[in-house]
């Protein structure tokens, strides 16, 4: 018997003793009986829900003095939201690759970057958390619903709509710390007649981050010093606006008619400023030892801008019969980018010819020097993202315990850019535009045949433009042994259709490292996953938890790999590639205590095996484990007092460089963290915040954690 089964067998064993039930965000049973609407595409509660959903409402956001989306999602079960080295964060569910992960909004995608390292990177800092009413969270396969990028689960942010009462409320908010500072605005109408509107406005701040950078190169053969770096790197700081409004008509007929339109816009003004690199440059053609080498600054006072707007724009119409509830809209998402660079080193001008000396009979070697082309002092880049979708459904009752819901939906993207388009003649960048379609339907069963049973099963039929039609299925069962225990089984497929960036990208981009050149795969095939995952959860009196296990296999991993490069004064090359496959399976266990009405206690461990099964070495850039040891206090009153201490340790996280940036170290780091928030309310409406994470000031350079961090907030209600 294996070790991870060995482990599965003595959780299962451990929940059962201790009878615990799953629970989500604020840690009681009673949650469970909370509708969630990601799932199945229709209100269910989580406890009818086979699928492992978790819900963040404002309640949770508020205790843990959430300031992000990041920030709200800190306790989440097995999700990996650990920054990245561009300055935006992981999404992986269940130890899925963030471009496996789908962030919705409102139940819509977002245009936004679609290279295999940068999807969902920058997404969660783009949405505002004061325009947010809750967050739903779908661990597991979800393609049988929502199509291509579900394989891992998915992140949907459901913001806050018009409000349904006869007042007009506002609200006024400010928060600062130490990552940035922010001040928003929110409107609601109420009902004004048969009209109903709302609007929310943000600007934020990003306050610059400073992160010492201290390296040195020697050469392997003379261990000679040949280059070093030093200097603080400060990534995107900068400004930030956001705008968004929703206006909906009731028809105030039999059938409940209602129409919805919204719009947000998005803009920042962001830059980097990256440390000075020195290298050793030939000033004159000749052999070596006449060449006037010198050490000089390749890199100096070298900034990075960045310009980046979105809109976000769609209309709803909805209603409801004594059988069918429908539902039918179309959206636009558009997000355009702009990159400059700038740097002031100053390099020798043509090319180098420098001759290297051998031991004969080997003959001399000609090394060739283009220091403008290998560290360009400008650099630029702009692309469009675009989404264009039409969808519809149709919830159909046929019986007391029994619905049907399909529907369709129609998918265009589009993407333009200097990405795509490579190098003209001049070695000047050309941009070149690509799209695909896709169209795709569904049908989703509930069905409750006996009072203990519940089944869920959909399948979906969709067809794209490149790489033709593929066929998800979904099984769902829930069984309950009594009102207060159950066991839940999920089965899916899940697929990951090549992105436009993975298919055609002839991207020139300047890195510390020299000029980094990565190309697309046009035959890339569609990467497949089959997952399956068990869960019991039960209660006894005031003891609550979960035990589950997941497994996922995964075919066509798409990767790259370096490959030979024909471009003068490009230092790397690499292309996408279909790898094989991977196994990704673990353990998700909980157990809590509400020691009275005021206080909680939860225990949470989540254990991640991911591993190629090619070679059979761990992937990387994953925790093996993440713990937590939760205190929760609230005394429910309406001028009182809630708050959060947590500890969470997380076990072996094996950091992995990006292999596209010409490093290849691996480092496994443990570490634990120490985190603190307290929300005060006074009955005037008015609240306040103060949050510390990381109290003990544990810093881990590589994975950006840069030591304690606090951030405190007011809002008013009007």
């Amino acid at each position: 018997m294996n070790t991870l089964l060995k482990a599965s067998l003595c959780g299962a064993i451990f929940s059962t003793l201790l009878a615990p039930i799953y629970v989500t965000h604020a840690m009681e049973a009673s949650d469970n009986y909370m509708a969630v609407v990601t799932a199945s595409k229709q209100a269910e509660t989580i406890r009818n829900s086979s699928a492992a959903v978790q819900l963040i409402t404002q309640d949770d956001m508020k205790r843990l003095g959430a300031d992000t989306v990041e920030s709200a999602l800190q306790l989440v079960e097995n999700i990996n939201l650990s920054e990245a080295g561009m300055t935006g964060n992981q999404v992986m569910i269940r130890g899925m690759e963030s471009r496996h992960s789908l962030v919705l909004v409102n139940g819509r995608r977002l245009a936004g970057e679609d290279a295999s390292n940068t999807t969902n990177v920058y997404t969660l800092r783009r949405i505002n958390l004061d325009q947010v009413n809750r967050i739903e969270i779908v661990r597991g396969p979800s393609s049988a619903l929502y199509g291509s990028d579900a394989m891992g689960g998915i992140i949907n942010i459901i913001t806050k709509q018009p409000t349904d009462t006869t007042d007009m409320l506002q609200s006024l908010g400010v928060s600062s710390g130490t990552k940035h500072e922010q001040a928003y605005y929110a409107l609601s109408s109420g009902n004004q007649g048969r009209w109903n509107a709302s609007f929310n406005m943000n600007v934020t701040k990003e306050r610059p981050i400073n992160r010492h950078m201290s390296e040195k190169t020697f050469n392997t053969r003379t261990k000679q010093l040949t280059g070093y770096t030093e200097g603080y790197r400060r990534i995107m700081y900068g400004q930030k606006q956001s705008y968004n409004s929703s206006v909906m008509y009731d028809f105030k007929n039999p059938n409940l008619n209602t129409i919805k339109v919204d719009f947000s816009y998005f803009k920042e003004k962001l830059h980097t400023d990256n440390a000075d690199k020195y290298a050793t440059v030939f000033h004159k053609s000749g052999m070596v030892f006449a060449a006037d080498s010198r050490m000089v600054p390749v890199n100096l006072n070298k900034t990075e801008y960045f310009n980046n707007k979105s809109i976000q724009t769609g209309i709803t119409y909805s209603g409801r019969t004594n059988r069918n509830n429908y539902e039918i809209g179309t959206y636009y998402s558009q997000l355009d980018k702009s990159y400059l660079m700038i740097d002031d080193r100053t390099l020798p001008e043509g090319v180098i010819n420098v001759v290297m000396p051998s031991k004969p009979p080997k003959p001399p070697t000609p090394l060739k020097f283009d220091y403008q082309s290998l560290y360009p002092a400008t650099d630029n880049d702009t692309a469009t993202y675009k989404n264009i979708v039409l969808e519809g459904k149709d919830t159909m009752y046929v019986g007391d315990h029994h619905d049907v819901m399909f529907g369709g939906e129609y998918r265009r993207v589009i993407y333009e850019g200097t990405r795509l388009g490579g190098l003209d003649v001049h070695k000047m960048k050309q941009s070149k535009k690509f799209h695909y379609d896709s169209w795709a339907t569904f049908v989703e069963d509930l069905w409750r045949p006996i009072l203990k049973l519940s089944l869920t099963s959909a399948i979906r039929y969709e067809n794209n433009s490149q790489f033709g039609h593929n066929i998800t299925p979904k099984l769902g069962v829930v069984y309950e042994f009594d009102i207060h225990t159950r066991v839940k089984f999920n089965f899916g497929k899940g697929y990951k259709a090549p992105s436009i960036s993975e298919l055609y990208l002839n991207m020139f981009h300047t890195t510390p490292m020299g000029v980094l050149n990565i190309i697309g795969n046009p035959n890339l095939k569609p990467e497949t996953s089959t997952s399956f995952d068990i869960a019991l959860e039960a209660e006894r009196g005031k003891t609550f938890g979960k035990a589950s296990y997941y497994h996922t296999r995964v075919s066509n991993l798409i990767d790259s790999h370096r490959i030979q490069s024909d471009v003068p004064g490009v230092s790397q090359r690499h292309q996408y590639y279909n790898i094989g496959k991977a196994k990704i399976q673990g353990l998700e266990l909980s157990v809590g205590h509400k020691v009275s009405n005021r206080i909680t206690v939860k225990g949470t461990f989540n254990y991640i095996d991911a591993k190629d099964m090619a070679t059979g070495e761990r992937l990387g850039n994953r925790p093996r484990s993440v713990s937590t040891l939760q205190l929760m206090y609230d005394d429910h009153k309406s001028n009182g007092y809630s708050a959060v201490l947590w500890n969470s340790f997380t076990y072996k996280y094996g950091f992995e460089e990006a292999r596209n940036r010409g490093a290849n170290s691996y480092n496994e780091y443990s570490f634990n963290t120490l985190n603190f928030s307290v929300n005060k309310k006074w009955n005037n409406g008015i609240s306040a915040y103060v949050g510390i994470d990381n109290l003990l000031n544990r810093e881990v350079h590589d994975l950006y954690i840069d030591g304690r961090m606090y951030r405190i907030g007011m809002e008013m209600k009007l």
